[in-house]
């Protein structure tokens, strides 16, 4: 019970933008785990550990946290725990850039998750391989799974996540020439969009950004864009501006204007090393 009530107050520290809460909380959980010998809760606590380092973009403390949650959940012989941390370590892959790596971890949850009937890890593995799908240009392959994973969280009533996936979805459909339903979805996030929650109120922005690029409208595009990447300095996590910075500069390369997304690339260089050639596969 106190495992879980910790775990919890992370979650909740997590939704107003605060690492430092979900890391005081998932370390007190972790020492809670240790101490009761159970290998399940101790996969779980390291993960998230390694998911607020993932955020901050500290890549090797978050791989030093993601092998031994990968160690753990072997030893624990939980299916769950092993799946939640072998999804974690595909998001690490994917900011690495390791895209086929990240694939492969992704497709290997989705089987196992499809064949044990656990449909939340069965959506997220689906979304996860959406968003490769998406970096690869790939939109036709992105949609279907964005929707397959959509139609699983909203069968369940999950609403947790239902933002991310309908912000994902609308832009592989503005991608896709899709505008009016792409704008409809980003109204819909925009609208579940809390006053204290960072994460969403940049996905906003961003989701806004790429469905007025596709429109035309290009000039509200790069206000946009410059609105998010200023809310993600605010907030302090790394991986939303890494991932806002990503598409700004594919716009400006898209256009012709590359003394601007020079710029932003060379923020870009400076997150993640692996970025420039990112950007090649989104552009």
């Amino acid at each position: 019970a106190r495992f879980d009530a910790l775990t919890a107050r992370a979650q909740i520290g997590g939704w107003h933008g605060s690492m430092d809460d979900v890391v005081l909380h998932m370390e007190r959980a972790y020492a809670l785990a240790i101490d009761a010998d159970r290998k399940d809760l101790q996969t779980t606590a390291a993960q998230v550990l390694a998911q607020t380092h993932i955020v901050r973009l500290e890549l090797d403390e978050a791989e030093r946290l993601l092998m031994r949650a990968l160690e753990l959940a072997g030893e624990s012989g939980s299916i769950r725990a092993r799946a939640g941390a072998t999804l974690s370590y595909g998001w690490f892959l994917v900011v690495k850039g390791e895209l086929d790596a990240a694939e492969t971890v992704f497709e290997e949850v989705r089987q196992a998750a499809a064949e044990l009937g656990v449909e939340p890890l069965v959506a997220t593995a689906l979304s996860r391989l959406g968003d490769l799908a998406w970096r690869r240009s790939d939109y036709k392959r992105a949609e279907k799974l964005y929707r397959e994973a959509l139609r699983i969280t909203l069968a369940r009533g999950d609403r947790g996540v239902l933002p991310d996936l309908q912000a994902s979805l609308a832009e592989t459909l503005a991608a896709l020439g899709k505008i009016d339903e792409a704008e409809l979805l980003a109204l819909e996030v925009k609208e579940s969009v809390r006053l204290d929650d960072p994460h969403l109120g940049v996905t906003v922005s961003a989701t806004y950004a790429v469905v007025r690029a596709a429109q035309g409208r290009d000039d509200e595009a790069e206000e946009l864009y410059r609105s998010a990447l200023e809310q993600t300095r605010k907030s302090g996590f790394a991986i939303l501006e890494l991932e806002v910075l990503e598409r700004f500069v594919a716009f400006y390369r898209d256009r012709g204007r590359d003394d601007e997304a020079v710029v932003y690339e060379t923020r870009l260089a400076d997150l993640v090393p692996s970025a420039s050639a990112r950007i090649e596969r989104i552009a």
